[in-house]
């Protein structure tokens, strides 16, 4: 697994999302948030974008099991969202940390 940066700055929130063939977007804790942490906690893939466009179940970044993505600016978390990959037939749990960068 890659590592994860330490300079993330302040944590902000929590949220537990489950990902289906449906797009979901972050929900923001405060509109300070500029800043996630994204990590997948059951088995399967997930495709993303961070470009307020939907993805598809075969369009968009994939973010595989056990990986992560870290979000470093307000846009890219306000415009982030996931659906399952074609590939994976089960919901999978995203978990996801906010911070405020400096």
């Amino acid at each position: 697994m890659p590592s994860i940066s330490l300079e993330r700055g302040a944590p902000k929130g929590y949220q537990q999302l489950t990902i289906t063939s449906s797009s979901s977007a972050l929900t923001l804790p405060l509109a300070s948030a500029n800043g996630a942490l994204i990590t997948i906690e059951t088995q399967g893939n997930v495709r993303w974008r961070d470009d307020g466009t939907a993805p598809t179940g075969t369009t968009g970044h994939v973010l595989y099991s056990g990986n992560f993505i870290e979000l470093t600016d307000h846009d890219a978390v306000k415009n982030f969202q996931a659906i399952l990959s074609s590939d994976t037939v089960s919901n999978v749990t995203m978990n996801i940390t906010y911070y405020h960068r400096h």
